[in-house]
């Protein structure tokens, strides 16, 4: 038997002082005739969904207070916001009516709606969501149009595989903006003075604040400001320089823990968006403090390695609209969070040797791990050792239940697995035979084609994340000339350790006889550019993107190999 319906009242309408202890939210009601929850029917499980979003708008306070709480709105804002709530409240209704969501234990109730009326109402809802951005964008203050423009752009259009999820969401924005409003007028403080004093705001020890990563880091005035213009190009690839990321935010690792911060809880909203990960700032924070002092300084393999991977996932991952390849349009919430955490740990206590010196010297890391994917298996069972050791402050994943823990470790695992160069070739044609037969995720009109690759997306994550490992040749050429010197670097010492200790010198690890133009061009032609040309047929933004790249790189690469020829100790 379905639930039986409950009443809420709408978010324009709740009284603020009802908002502020969970006693009060769980003892919230729907209404069937609110407009922005008409849905005939509404079920406990939807009840939830409200009352966890206006939980998540306590947290949101937070930081609207460290952030924008002492700008005071003006009468063009309040009426831009009025537009904002009218359109959201419209699509929350469409979507609540349009969207059939079972599980096992959650049924959701809706009206049943003839073909032609679903239709109708998907139609108008996909008007009102392209007139949404259109509003934010009118609110004169800039501090409320960048916080608003985060929060539906990226959280509202991904969430929209998981009606239940996505309803949240924009319950969770609606609320957002009415929130906002009342915070700014009831505020006496002056931003200005606030931005004068320039302190940062850094949660004590177990406080789940939203602040962002810089001010958790502490980095104050000028210098926060350009950690943030860096952050702010996050989406874009060519743009997002991680080397003056690496500069202004100092301390070893600090440029992967703050990217990561960025990343996971800035953008992608994961903490609110996955369950289990609700109150796990503290925690996820310390996770990632570790993580980075667990990257060792060899001069590739290292923190801001994993940084750089980092960002390049996060951009496959990045909605087409918003210039990135459109991954995420294919995955889950969860799914998003796990290929993400992969790529901050993948080489976590990479000691700059690899795998074929660790089992000709008969390394402890080889002896551990077999023989098999040593490096790839000790980056996981690192990641996975500082999470559970100790006191469990690193251990974020703690509170999933234990379905979600197992599904986080078992993809992740595999997927750090596939970045073993030995297995390039053999999961390359199994992602080209899937391609073949599935199509690209989006056609030419850009329409999204998923429903063939649902059943196979550890495939892709796997595919994505290794890739993103070996990108480097599809940078801007002054940033991938520089990653190509550090991995060359790297090669040759590993060499001159092979030499001193009587082992077969390993491939392009020989300084006397390793040419490093040639060395790269072998590397993009025989690896890169096949793997780039084919993972192009799924994600068809990376032909313009980051192939173009590659035969800009070649061409650099051989003229500087001429150049080479002529002065071999040049680089």
């Amino acid at each position: 038997m379905p639930p039986a319906p409950v009443d809420v009242p709408s978010p324009a309408s709740a009284d603020p002082a009802s908002l502020n202890t969970m006693e009060n939210i769980s003892s919230l009601s729907l209404s069937p005739r609110t407009p922005a929850f008409s849905t005939g029917r509404i079920s406990a499980a939807t009840l939830n969904t409200i009352a966890e979003a206006l939980r998540l708008m306590q947290m949101v306070n937070k930081k609207v207070q460290a952030e924008n709480g002492a700008q005071a709105l003006t009468a063009e804002d309040f009426s831009a916001l009025n537009s904002v709530e009218m359109s959201l409240e419209r699509v929350m209704l469409n979507k609540a009516r349009a969207n059939s969501v079972t599980t096992p234990s959650t049924p959701m109730d809706r009206e049943v709606l003839p073909d032609e009326l679903f239709q109708a109402s998907q139609n108008e809802t996909a008007v009102l969501e392209r007139q949404l951005s259109g509003q934010i964008a009118t609110v004169p203050n800039e501090e409320i149009v960048r916080y608003l423009s985060r929060e539906f752009t990226v959280t509202g259009h991904i969430a929209a595989a998981d009606a239940r999820r996505n309803m949240g969401v924009l319950a969770n924005f609606a609320l957002g903006a009415v929130k906002m409003k009342r915070l700014a007028k009831g505020t006496k403080a002056s931003l200005a003075e606030k931005r004068k004093s320039e302190v940062a705001v850094v949660p004590e020890d177990g406080e789940e604040g939203l602040t962002d990563a810089v001010s958790r880091l502490s980095i104050r005035g000028d210098h926060g400001r350009q950690c943030r213009d860096v952050l702010a190009k996050h989406a874009s690839w060519d743009d997002f320089d991680i080397f003056e990321l690496e500069r202004l935010a100092g301390g070893k690792g600090e440029a992967l823990r703050m990217l990561s911060w960025h990343v996971l809880v800035d953008v992608w909203d994961i903490p609110n968006r996955v369950a289990g990960l609700l109150n796990c700032h503290s925690r996820l924070w310390k996770y990632l403090g570790e993580v980075a002092k667990g990257y060792e300084d060899t001069p590739y393999h290292n923190a801001l390695h994993a940084a750089d991977i980092v960002q390049s996932v996060h951009w496959m991952l990045t909605p087409t609209k918003l210039g990135g390849a459109g991954l995420s349009e294919l995955l889950e919430p969860l799914e998003i969070f796990v290929i993400l955490f992969a790529a901050i740990v993948h080489d976590l206590g990479h000691d700059g040797k690899n795998n074929l010196y660790h089992i000709n010297s008969m390394s402890q890391r080889a002896i551990d791990h077999n023989d098999i994917s040593v490096h790839e298996s000790e980056h996981c069972a690192r990641a996975f050792r500082i999470m559970h050791g100790g006191d469990g402050s690193c251990n974020f994943i703690g509170d999933m239940n234990d379905q979600d823990r197992k599904k986080v470790r078992t993809l992740v695992i595999e997927l750090i697995l596939g970045t073993d160069m030995t297995k390039h070739f053999l999961h390359l044609d199994e992602f080209k035979e899937l391609t073949e037969a599935n199509g690209p995720l989006y056609d030419e009109d850009g329409a999204l084609n998923d429903k063939p690759w649902r059943s196979c997306k550890q495939i892709v994550l796997r595919q994505i994340l290794h890739v993103c490992d070996i990108s480097n040749p599809c940078k801007v050429w002054e940033r991938s000339h520089k990653w190509g010197c550090h991995c060359v670097d790297e090669f040759w010492d590993q060499g001159d350790v092979e030499k001193a200790e009587g082992l077969p010198v390993s491939p392009m690890c020989d300084r006397e006889t390793t040419e490093f133009a040639m060395c790269q061009l072998g590397f993009i032609n025989f690896i890169v550019k096949p793997t780039f040309t084919a993972v192009s047929a799924f994600l068809p933004r990376i032909r313009d993107v980051q192939l173009a790249h590659v035969d800009r790189n070649i061409a650099k690469y051989e003229e500087l190999g001429a150049a080479q020829a002529a002065a071999p100790s040049s680089l």
